[in-house]
């Protein structure tokens, strides 16, 4: 069975490489706008992303099937949020105060990507 899977990511908070679980195990690394073919044994397989402290739910894919894999568009409002309160509260704050921000941005990143999916993996056309 052969697939093609597209990373079609150009936000700048998503240049971090995802890794590709195919039937649970490993196979592949992909990085922001590359396009990769595999050979897959068997007529179906599930294929997921992970990235630490990322889920995926994984989707059942079959022959010559070409994937997709976007950013979601609530990650930009996530990312830019984060950026603008962070670059605000920097200026504002005292140098204690400032180290105990950036503790509390990267824990809240952390959360919030181990519970909620920035990544979409979606089946766009059969071949």
């Amino acid at each position: 069975m052969s697939i093609t899977i597209h990373r079609k990511t150009k936000t700048p908070g998503s240049s971090f490489l995802l890794k590709l679980e195919i039937n649970n195990q490993q196979i592949e690394k992909i990085r922001p706008n590359q396009m990769i073919e595999l050979d897959i044994p068997g007529q179906t397989a599930t294929v997921a992303l992970k990235q630490f402290a990322v889920r995926n739910k994984p989707i059942t894919i079959g022959n010559d099937d070409f994937l997709e894999i976007t950013v979601k568009p609530s990650f930009n409002y996530y990312y830019w949020t984060l950026i603008v309160s962070f670059t605000t509260l920097f200026f504002i704050l005292s140098l204690k105060w400032r180290l105990i921000l950036i503790f509390f941005l990267l824990l809240q990143s952390l959360i919030v990507g181990f519970f909620y999916n920035f990544y979409e993996l979606k089946i766009i056309k059969k071949l």
